[in-house]
């Protein structure tokens, strides 16, 4: 008795799907570094090694990203932590428009 498997044949395989997955996953984990950078910069200094790893990604992967990195950064520098959280979060708010939407 032979019984014909048709479980997967809606099931695409290749394709990009699974660098997709991967890009996204990577956005997301560095949209989150940057968000609780800007949330707590008012506090303390959030530029450690996960921010300046995630800067870097920025830079590499979106349009304009070093302009917006480098705007990041700049504002992060600011004397004034209110100033200095408006700022950063006016550039979060730019990266996270550039890479397709929020996420969170």
């Amino acid at each position: 008795m032979t019984r014909k498997v048709t479980q997967l044949s809606n099931v695409a395989f290749g394709g990009d799907w699974s660098e997709n997955l991967l890009e996204q996953f990577e956005a997301t984990t560095v949209l989150k570094v940057l968000r609780e950078a800007v949330e707590t910069c008012q506090e303390e200094d959030p530029r450690g090694q996960s921010l300046l790893d995630a800067i870097e990604h920025i830079k590499s992967s979106i349009d304009k990203g070093e302009d917006l990195a480098n705007g990041l950064l700049k504002a992060l520098d600011k004397a004034d932590p209110v100033q200095r959280q408006k700022e950063a979060l006016r550039y979060l708010e730019l990266i996270e428009r550039h890479t397709g939407g929020r996420h969170r």
